[in-house]
């Protein structure tokens, strides 16, 4: 059961995240509000570190 769950969270992160991921980060960057891009590099590099460590 916890492998099935394990692989149902996966699948749910890859279909929410596949728009950004298709999308190039200066398109998606450039669309934003300054302090929006702000929140969006911070949300970035905090789920970077989050799956290094």
């Amino acid at each position: 059961k916890a492998a099935g769950d394990l692989t149902s969270t996966v699948e749910t992160i890859q279909q929410q995240l596949a728009v950004l991921l298709q999308t190039p980060y200066s398109e998606v960057a450039g669309r934003l509000k300054a302090s929006d891009r702000a929140k969006f590099q911070v949300m970035l590099a905090y789920t970077l570190s989050s799956l290094f460590w």
